[in-house]
């Protein structure tokens, strides 16, 4: 069995919007693979959880709330 990587920590950003809406689903899509690659045993072995390995997702208005404070 593969080591965990328990002092591996990861934030996640990717653009939720941009400016062609047809292509916004794809930056979500990418960040949601990175994460799969960092959890991968066979790879990263990061452990599973948001605690090592956080993509969170915010709307647009949650992001410049939370830029404006």
């Amino acid at each position: 069995m593969a080591q965990t990587f328990v002092y591996g920590y990861a934030l996640l950003i990717g653009v939720g919007q941009c400016a062609e809406p047809n292509f916004s689903f794809i930056t979500v899509k990418d960040m949601q693979a990175l994460r799969q690659s960092l959890v991968d045993p066979a790879l990263c072995a990061y452990p599973n959880n948001d605690q090592h390995a956080r993509l969170p997702l915010f709307t647009k208005t949650v992001a410049i709330s939370c830029l404006t404070q």
